[in-house]
């Protein structure tokens, strides 16, 4: 009995390991042990166990309860963070960026860029597009990295959600420009003696 516990416990980790797709495991493999960069990577069942301690302590907060109900979805989480300076090379991001669009078949959800510092939300949905199966979030500045990876069971709504939430808490300061009208739209407007 003991082995066949132990086989299944075995199997359960190396299934784990292929979590992710392979671009992104590759790039988490290649960069997690370089000086300068911390990483996690933690199973599904211990998000979800900590969002449900956590729960207790935030039901006052409808905000975090919808966060924590979110992360019970996630079924396995990598995060690569670095500080002061980034020993990871632009190019070897650019990379796995090509990769996870073309290979991985990823889709930018949300793309921000202010100053030297870019945002990428990346999602991989199931076969009928209802279902997000991966979300890779990166940060990346002159000084910082940070590289998280999600595998998820995360519905489209309920991201869209998420993201009405943060809209309202963060102000966008987005000025459209008015073209100014063509010299024949002018010529029309004045009145013909």
């Amino acid at each position: 009995m003991k082995k066949w516990i132990l086989a299944c416990c075995i199997l359960s980790f190396a299934l784990t390991s292929y979590a992710q797709t392979p671009t992104i495991n590759k790039f988490y493999r290649q960069n997690k042990f370089k000086e300068g960069v911390r990483n996690i990577s933690l199973p599904g069942w211990l998000i979800r166990l900590g969002s449900r301690i956590a729960k207790n302590k935030v039901e006052d907060d409808p905000e975090a309860v919808e966060a924590l109900k979110l992360a019970r979805k996630v079924r396995k989480m990598r995060l690569l963070v670095t500080e002061e300076g980034n020993p990871i090379k632009q190019q070897k991001i650019d990379k796995m960026m090509r990769n996870v669009r073309k290979k991985d078949k990823f889709e930018d959800l949300i793309y921000v860029r202010d100053e030297s510092t870019e945002v990428n939300m990346l999602i991989r949905t199931n076969g009928s597009g209802d279902m997000i199966k991966n979300l890779l979030i990166l940060v990346n500045d002159e000084e910082e990295f940070v590289f998280l990876s999600l595998k998820t069971k995360l519905g489209i709504q309920e991201i869209n959600k998420l993201l009405r939430s943060l809209e309202d808490e963060v102000e966008l300061d987005i000025e459209v420009p008015i073209p100014d009208p063509e010299p024949e739209e002018i010529l029309a407007e004045e009145p013909q003696v």
